[in-house]
């Protein structure tokens, strides 16, 4: 057996990843996502048993590079609120420079074909976010509510914005992105 080619690996999961963005995940085809990529249909079972291990895998993928990102924004030498304004700025420069990516985290969260293992494991990667955010309760920061709340407030609002942005033209310019980081900001302070 002749090894897998990452050059056609990426190219298949970049075609899947654009073909997500266009056309949305219920219509996602294989055939399609071969011609995008360029590859015989086949091809992409080679390296995908099926259209759901290869949504799984993309979902892991995005949400690792998108997570580990973040968390480098973390310094622990720095007061809360620093940390978290970087950690807002680099999550919404993340969905604004990434919008097929971020789109697809947003779509997979609600989408019948992510795999339990998958979900516990994009989990496992906010723990970090979920420490700084338990850290902020602990200096009365912020609101001593739930996590799932605070990071359902934040990603949603980001999320949002940034579709907004690319979908419709709304111009983020700096001065909005700071108004948004203040709502962000007033919203989740004690």
């Amino acid at each position: 057996m002749k090894p897998k080619d990452e050059q056609k690996q990426e190219a298949i999961q970049q075609a899947a990843l654009q073909c997500i963005f266009e056309e949305g995940i219920a219509g996602l085809k294989m055939e399609s996502i071969a011609k995008k990529a360029q590859v015989a249909t086949g091809t992409v079972y080679v390296y995908f048993k099926n259209k759901d291990e290869l949504i799984n895998h993309l979902f892991l993928r995005f949400k690792r590079s998108s997570i580990l990102a973040l968390e480098a924004q973390i310094d622990v030498k720095q007061p809360f609120k620093v940390n978290f304004r970087q950690l807002w700025y680099s999550y919404m420069n993340f969905a604004l420079t990434n919008p097929a990516q971020a789109t697809l985290l947003e779509q997979l969260h609600r989408s019948p074909y992510l795999s339990q293992e998958a979900r516990q494991e994009a989990e496992k990667l906010l723990e970090p976010i979920r420490q700084l955010l338990n850290e902020g309760k602990q200096q009365q920061l912020v609101k001593p509510v739930d996590n799932e709340l605070l990071l359902a407030f934040l990603s949603g609002s980001i999320n949002q914005l940034a579709r907004r942005s690319y979908e419709m033209g709304f111009e983020l310019t700096p001065l909005r992105l700071e108004q948004a980081f203040a709502m962000a900001w007033d919203g989740i302070k004690s």
